[in-house]
């Protein structure tokens, strides 16, 4: 399979796409958690199950993310998306719910967001790369006013000269 800078930065703009879903449900997730810890009682087993739920979309997400970036790593470099996806089972944060455990899962929430932020900003610094050799590919320079002109341009835009 043949991979241009556009194909690739295609791919790369869906996996950036699936990165800030997964940053948004971890946003939820760790709005969840923030209930579970502050309010507890009747709430706090809704709020298990919701931040649970929003967790488990979120490594949907990155799950989805991986297996794109997995399909450019040799065209791009290394990426590193490995996020902690040991989150405590729904059954066992329930049936253990105490103050502790919320913040331990709290904790690896904000450690997963932040994770995924690195990647998509690596995936951006990556575009920009991949725009830089786009623009190079495609111009030139004059070479009476060294101006940087279209590569296909039959006279220079600056100085009329006949390219």
């Amino acid at each position: 399979m043949s991979w241009d800078n556009e194909k690739i930065r295609i791919r790369l703009l869906e996996a950036r796409e699936h990165l800030v879903k997964a940053l948004q449900k971890l946003k939820s997730s760790r709005n969840w958690s923030f209930l579970d810890m502050f309010l507890g009682g009747s709430v706090s087993f809704f709020a298990d199950l919701m931040e649970h739920a929003r967790f488990s979309e979120a490594l949907d997400e990155i799950r989805r993310a991986k297996q794109i970036i997995a399909q450019v790593q040799e065209h791009i470099g290394d990426v590193d998306l490995e996020v902690d996806d040991s989150f405590f089972g729904t059954f066992l944060d329930v049936a253990f719910d105490n103050i502790f455990v919320d913040f331990l899962r709290h904790g690896r929430i904000n450690k997963a967001r932040k994770k995924v932020i690195e990647v998509i900003r690596k995936i951006d610094s990556v575009l920009l790369s991949l725009r830089t050799n786009i623009t190079k590919e495609e111009e030139k320079f004059c070479p009476r006013c060294k101006a940087s002109i279209p590569v296909n341009s039959k006279f220079c835009p600056y100085c009329g000269e006949r390219q």
